[in-house]
């Protein structure tokens, strides 16, 4: 209908705006990262042409867009759930039967490999038991989604009175459990308690002693499920419990570091060696020392900020909110779809399934969907110059937050001006130089630079050094051995100082040379030299 209001609109507005803001604010120090010798303007026009998509570059835009595309899509689905009556049922129907047939995939994978073995029925039962399997994305992920679909498919076994939801229901299930996720299945388990107390409360007489025998039932299959849940087929919960406890003080160090914007969006894997995601290296037993924070909330502070957050709890409140404060009150079907979105949200406690697109665009739809529980609110255009004004604020960040990553960046052994890394066959490996270059190096600190002129130079080379516009210092290299340099950078705003080199003949005028310099590896001194 015309004029349509919605939950979703606004927080969805902003949350993306944030999202996409904090990927902007990446690309000034990923170009210099990546692209070091190019102008800004034209190392992106240059990555964009050639090699952005799949590269390093790609990331901060890949999931802002993500994101983004996600709200957008839970707004779009609210909308058209308050203008088409009867369409939620519809909805959930439409991905129960869609997410039975993936779960049918992934059991047609058991049966084809225990066909392979000698004995066909107890390999099946075996490989059951243990495997895990997701044929369509990653396990964790799909078992998010199984969690979602299955629990909000019970609503539907009396809709239209149609027999074929509750099989298929099943197979989701059989899905949720081929994928072996421990978590997920903890999160059905509590979600759909949640349904059944929730329908028992609100229900009388008959219906509300079945509702608590059902929510009975369901703590003891529990139960059950995990005295006898076989051995090995995961890792074991230390371990796992262990890995998950390093990547979360790696998550609340960089929200430490950077609270309001966050380090930027698509950064964490990128950045969680350097604050500490290596130990999973030891606990795992895996050469892997980068990683996600396996928990969706953790994730989106320490990549987005408080800012972030605040936005991501605001869109996700707008959904759900009106569904719980009316829990009791509604009918099964909204009941059930309510629940299977907030078990999905359960498993962000101990994963990450909205950086995987295909489970990323499942969950927005079903949200979108559980927000069109009660009224839509009445236009208030208050509350839309509010959003403008967010939404300036939130554009006029950018630059700070460039600013910020620029200051927290890890810029060691980058430099501007140089060749790649040469590896001699004997003694200290180097970098060629031309007549002029830059270095990034630690702020305030004493550093050893070694230098010596290239082969084919003659006669001594003047290196001059200059950092923020002044010259600093200037030193002689020559032809026959390494030079080791000794000096002090000067101090500056960002970890990082970049330190201009120009090469001149002894009598003052440019080197006519290249390359001119072989330059080794920076080290820093802990004390000035005797």
């Amino acid at each position: 209908r015309p004029g349509t209001t919605t939950r979703t609109g606004m927080p969805a507005l902003v949350f993306g705006a944030v999202c996409l803001a904090s990927a902007a604010a990446t690309y000034p120090i990923r170009l210099l990262q990546v692209l070091p010798d190019l102008p800004a303007r034209q190392a992106l026009f240059d990555a964009l042409a050639d090699y952005f998509v799949g590269s390093p570059l790609s990331d901060p835009l890949f999931f802002a867009m993500l994101a983004a595309q996600g709200v957008a899509l839970a707004w779009a689905a609210e909308s058209t759930c308050r203008r088409v009556a009867g369409l939620t049922a519809w909805v959930v129907s439409a991905a129960l039967l869609s997410h039975a047939l993936s779960a049918l995939l992934n059991l047609q994978r058991i049966v084809s490999a225990a066909s392979r073995r000698e004995d066909f029925p107890a390999s099946i039962l075996e490989l059951f038991r243990t495997v895990r399997v997701s044929t369509q994305y990653d396990v964790n992920a799909a078992a998010s989604v199984f969690v979602m679909v299955g629990v909000a498919s019970i609503g539907l076994w009396t809709w239209r009175k149609s027999l074929w939801q509750i099989p298929a229901t099943g197979l989701v299930m059989v899905g949720l459990w081929l994928t072996g996720s421990r978590v997920a299945m903890l999160a059905a388990a509590v979600s759909g308690l949640l349904a059944l107390v929730a329908g028992a409360v609100g229900a009388s007489g008959r219906a509300r002693w079945l509702g608590f025998a059902s929510a009975g039932a369901v703590v003891v299959a529990a139960a059950a499920a995990a005295v006898v849940y076989p051995q090995g087929r995961n890792l074991n919960v230390s371990a796992s419990v262990e890995s998950r406890t390093v990547l979360f003080r790696t998550g609340v160090q960089m929200v430490k570091d950077s609270p309001v914007f966050g380090i930027g969006i698509g950064r964490f894997h990128e950045l969680s060696e350097q604050y500490g995601s290596s130990d999973i290296s030891r606990i795992l037993g895996v050469r892997r020392t980068r990683d996600n924070a396996h928990n969706n909330y953790l994730q989106v502070a320490a990549e987005s900020g408080i800012v972030g957050l605040a936005a991501f709890g605001w869109m996700l409140g707008a959904c759900v909110a009106g569904g719980i404060r009316r829990l009791r009150l509604l009918d099964a079907h909204r009941r059930w779809q309510l629940a299977g979105v907030v078990g999905m949200m359960l498993t962000w406690l101990a994963g990450h399934p909205l950086l995987v697109p295909e489970a990323a665009v499942m969950f927005w739809l079903f949200a979108g969907v559980a927000a069109t529980v009660g009224p839509a609110p009445p236009p208030r255009p208050a509350k839309r110059v509010s959003g403008a004004i967010v939404l300036v604020v939130i554009l006029a960040s950018i630059p700070w937050q460039a600013s910020g990553q620029r200051r927290r960046a890890e810029l060691e052994h980058f430099g501007r001006g140089l060749s790649a890394w040469q590896v001699p066959d004997i003694g200290e490996r180097y970098r060629n130089t031309g007549r002029q270059f830059s270095l990034f190096l630690p702020a305030g600190q004493l550093v050893t630079l070694p230098i010596r002129t290239a082969p084919g130079v003659a006669s001594p080379l003047t290196l001059r050094l200059f950092a923020a516009g002044k010259e600093v210092d200037a030193v002689i290299a020559g032809p026959d051995d390494w030079v080791m340099y000794v000096f002090r950078v000067p101090d500056g705003p960002d970890r990082f100082v970049e330190v201009r080199f120009i090469v001149e003949s002894p009598d003052g005028t440019p080197a006519d040379c290249a390359p001119c310099l072989h330059v080794g590896k920076q080290s820093v001194r802990t004390a000035p030299p005797v």
